[in-house]
C-alpha cells in the first residue's frame, strides 16, 4: 500500500520563503519504506567532500555519499563495479514535496538526502563479497542515490507546492550528473590534499580518505563495470559513454594510444515496451490534458519541462549532437530508454528486464496502456528484437548486448541476492542460468549471454523461487 494522506496533511510549511531549501519550508520530511539498504560491514560509507566538489549534493544540499569495498584477491587490484543506485523521481514541486514527505509514494526524505545514510551496509547481488559472485573480489561501489534525477541534473530549482490553502516556494537541488563526476573523480585521487591538520570541519575529507586508503588508484583500472538498477539504470544511460570516455582519457594505461582499459555497462530495470508504438489515446494523460493523447507530444513536453526545465538534465551527448544535426528540436527523444539504449550508447552493455516487473508493469496497466500480460507480452518483443536493433543503430556500436529477462515479478536485481543469484532463465543450449552466471559469460566473452522467458499470460514462471 502507498502511503496516503489528505492534501491538508500533505505539507507543513514553516516558511513561503523561496531562499529556503527542503528541510527548512517542510518539516513533514518522513523516511520512505522502499529505497533503502541493509545494514552491515560489507562496504564503507565515503561522503563526498564538497569544499572540492561543491556541486556534488543531494536535493536537500546535504552531501553525496558513496560506498566502497576493496578488491579481495590481488589478480582483481584494478578491477571495479561502481553501481548506481535507484528509486525514483520527482518532476515538479508538487511531486518533490510528496517524495519528501512520503506521502502517495514509497519513497521518502531518505531518498533526497544522505542525512540518514548507514557508516556502513551489506554487499548484495553483484557487490556481494560471496564466493559465487563473479565479481565478489572485485573493488566495490554502491554510489547513493538522493538527487531524485536518474543521476541526470544539473540544476537548483525554486518549486512550489501546496499546504491546504496554502502555496509553499522551496528551493531544491537536482545534482545527479556531477555527483557521478565527484564520485569517479575521488576513486581517481583527484580529490585535494589539504596541507593543514585536519579540524572539526574537515571530517568529511577526513572520512573519505580513511575509507579510500585500501583501495586502489581508479586511474589505474583494467576493468570497470558500470552498472544501476531502475532510476540508476538510467543514470547509466545518462552517463555511461561520458564516464566510459573520462576514465579512458586519465588512465595510466592508455596514453600511449592503446587502451587495454576493459569499460562495460550493465543496464537493469529501465527497459520495456516501445511506447511510442503503442494507443495514447485511452490513458490517463491523455482524459487529463490533450498533450497526454501523443508519445511524441507528451514525451517533448516532459523532456522541456521536467528534464530540462527543472532538473537541467543532462543526457548522451552523441544522441543530442546527432538529432540536433538531423531534426532541430527532435533532441526530446534522447530521453527515452528505447531509443536512446540501442542506437546511441557506444559502450559495450548488458540489460536486464524482469517480464512481469511488479512496479512497471503496474503502472503500465494503472496508465491504461493495457494490462499487465500486455506489458510482458510486449517486453518480451523487445528484448528479443534488441540484438537485431543494435546491428542497425544510428551510431557504431561495438558489440551485440548481452540480454536477461526473466519472469519472476522483481523489479531491480542487480544489487539483491535472490535476483542476481536464485532466479534462472534457459538459454538456447537448454541450460539454466542466473543473472550472475550470464554476466559472468559476457564478461568473459564465453558461452551463453541471452536468456528471455518465453512469456506466460497471467502468472509467474513456474521455475521462479
Amino acid at each position: 500500500m502507498k502511503r496516503i494522506a489528505s492534501v491538508v496533511l500533505l505539507l507543513i510549511a514553516t516558511s513561503s520563503s523561496a531562499q529556503q531549501l527542503l528541510p527548512q519550508a517542510l518539516s513533514c520530511g518522513r523516511t520512505g519504506d522502499a529505497g533503502g539498504i541493509g545494514g552491515g560491514t560489507d562496504l564503507t560509507r565515503v561522503t563526498v567532500d564538497t569544499i572540492s566538489f561543491p556541486t556534488a549534493v543531494c536535493n536537500d544540499a546535504t552531501p553525496a555519499v558513496f560506498y566502497v569495498a576493496p578488491y579481495t584477491r590481488e589478480e582483481d587490484r584494478n578491477k571495479w563495479v561502481i553501481f548506481l543506485q535507484g528509486g525514483g523521481t520527482c518532476r515538479n514541486g508538487e511531486l518533490c514535496a510528496q517524495r519528501w514527505c512520503s506521502v502517495d509514494t514509497h519513497f521518502g526524505m531518505d531518498k533526497m538526502s544522505s542525512s540518514e545514510t548507514k557508516p556502513s551496509i551489506r554487499g548484495a547481488g553483484i557487490l556481494s563479497p560471496a564466493a559465487s559472485n563473479n565479481f565478489g573480489t572485485w573493488n566495490r561501489v554502491l554510489v547513493y542515490y538522493c538527487s531524485s534525477d536518474t543521476w541526470a541534473g544539473t540544476k537548483t530549482s525554486v518549486a512550489m507546492a501546496t499546504a491546504g490553502s496554502r502555496q509553499v516556494n522551496y528551493m531544491i537541488h537536482f545534482k545527479g550528473h556531477y555527483i557521478v563526476d565527484a564520485v569517479i573523480d575521488t576513486l581517481r585521487r583527484t580529490i585535494p590534499r589539504r596541507r593543514r591538520p585536519v579540524s572539526r570541519t574537515d571530517e568529511a575529507h577526513a572520512e573519505a580518505l580513511s575509507a579510500l586508503a585500501p583501495l586502489p588508484d581508479l586511474d589505474e583500472a583494467t576493468a570497470v563495470i558500470f552498472g544501476g538498477s531502475s532510476g540508476g539504470g538510467g543514470g547509466v544511460r545518462n552517463n555511461v559513454d561520458r564516464v566510459n570516455a573520462k576514465l579512458k582519457a586519465a588512465n595510466v594505461h592508455c596514453q600511449s594510444g592503446d587502451c587495454p582499459l576493459d569499460f562495460r555497462a550493465v543496464i537493469d530495470a529501465t527497459y520495456g515496451p516501445a511506447m511510442e508504438s503503442l494507443d495514447w489515446t485511452q490513458t490517463v494523460m491523455c482524459a487529463a490534458d490533450p498533450i497526454g493523447c501523443s508519445f511524441d507530444t507528451f514525451m517533448e513536453v516532459e523532456w522541456n519541462t521536467a528534464l530540462l526545465g527543472f532538473w537541467g538534465a543532462e543526457t548522451d551527448e552523441s544522441c543530442i549532437a546527432y538529432h540536433s544535426a538531423l531534426d532541430p528540436g527532435s533532441e526530446w527523444i534522447c530521453g527515452t530508454d528505447n531509443h536512446l539504449v540501442p542506437n546511441h550508447i557506444t559502450t559495450p552493455f548488458f540489460l536486464r528486464q524482469d517480464l512481469r516487473d511488479s512496479n512497471v508493469s503496474g503502472n503500465f496497466a494503472e496508465a491504461r496502456f493495457g494490462t499487465v500480460d500486455d506489458y510482458g507480452r510486449l517486453t518480451h518483443e523487445e528484448l528479443q528484437s534488441l540484438p537485431r536493433i543494435q546491428a542497425t543503430a544510428e551510431e557504431t556500436v561495438s558489440e551485440v548486448p548481452g540480454v536477461f529477462g526473466p519472469q519472476c515479478g522483481d523489479h531491480e536485481a542487480l544489487a539483491r541476492n535472490e535476483s542476481y543469484f536464485a532466479v534462472k532463465v534457459t538459454g538456447a543450449d537448454g541450460q539454466a542460468y542466473s543473472f550472475n552466471d550470464l554476466l559472468g559469460n559476457w564478461w568473459r566473452r564465453s558461452g551463453t549471454t541471452f536468456a528471455v522467458r518465453e512469456f506466460l499470460p497471467g502468472r509467474f514462471a513456474p521455475e521462479c523461487p
